[in-house]
């Protein structure tokens, strides 16, 4: 015999369950409108051209040795010419000496926009890497130059992303508070030949996650460039699985783990290319300057 209170009963956590979706579910964010086209903002030709620079004066640019240093003098004379107020951060991690290279140039808004990348390398040459992700950079630093902006640009060249990504963990609690960032974009592999997973990562350290409609934006930007979305997000399991083992590899986990909306971009999926991947001969240039 069924007792109706008890029948009754069982549907309370089901009833609790739906009152808590009822206030705390809401309409997806919808991205941001897209402006120009890549190619009409990033010369392919221009960035691939300083990458090539970059390898000549600087082959070895591994964290903390001279190639490092020359490169971020370099990036500061760039980000200098095109209009950006300019910063050196010179910090030590771990006994060596590290430098990041910060533009900023003030928008209508208060609210930033932050484009960074790491500058020291994974290995020598790291044309698809490092370089490319800096000559992406400075081709970024050209393009926004002379145009107006409505929120604030900020250009973040970072030192030890070898290193446990020592300078975004430095940069992180420098940019202010929280809700002054509109979003963070990092860069990775912007040169590699193919992708090996998603292009877009917005894993953390801990259970925060990316941005909803910052993933959107991005999506949507490489889209209309690539044809693809960035990959789809991760199914309920995996999502399951990285909160249980959260592990967010790259910049853009440093930044999340500090409240921060960001999101990488790499050109290579979540993973960086094989050793034997990263040379000059290995950048795909009409792939990079879409990217």
């Amino acid at each position: 015999m069924i007792e109706p209170r008890l029948y009754r009963a069982a549907f309370l956590p089901a009833l609790l369950a739906l009152v808590v979706a009822a206030f705390s579910l809401e309409n997806r964010p919808r991205p941001v409108p897209q402006g120009l086209a890549a190619d009409v903002l990033f010369e392919g030709t221009l960035a691939s051209s300083t990458v090539n620079a970059i390898l000549q004066d600087a082959p070895d640019r591994r964290a903390g040795t001279p190639g490092d240093r020359r490169t971020a003098r370099r990036v500061a004379a760039a980000f200098h010419r095109f209009g950006f107020t300019t910063t050196t951060d010179r910090f030590r991690d771990g006994g060596q000496r590290l430098v990041n290279v910060i533009g900023r140039r003030p928008g209508l808004s208060r609210r930033q926009v932050v484009l960074a990348a790491s500058r020291d390398a994974l290995s020598v040459p790291d044309a698809t890497g490092s370089a490319a992700d800096t000559a992406a950079l400075m081709e970024v630093a050209r393009t926004l130059s002379g145009r107006a902006a409505h929120k604030t640009v900020v250009l973040a060249s970072l030192d030890g992303g070898t290193r446990g990504d020592a300078g975004a963990r430095r940069l992180a609690p420098a940019l202010g508070d929280p809700s002054l960032i509109a979003g963070i974009l990092v860069l990775s592999n912007t040169g590699a030949s193919r992708s090996r997973g998603p292009l877009l990562i917005d894993w953390s350290n801990d259970d925060r996650r990316g941005s909803l409609g910052l993933r959107r934006t991005a999506a949507d930007s490489l889209r209309n460039e690539l044809g693809v979305d960035g990959g789809p997000e991760a199914t309920p399991p995996a999502q399951v699985s990285r909160l249980s083992l959260p592990v967010g590899d790259g910049a853009q986990g440093v930044f999340l783990a500090h409240g921060l909306p960001a999101i990488r971009l790499s050109g290579s999926g979540e993973l960086a290319p094989p050793p034997g991947r990263r040379r000059a001969s290995d950048l795909n240039e009409e792939r990079y300057g879409t990217i």
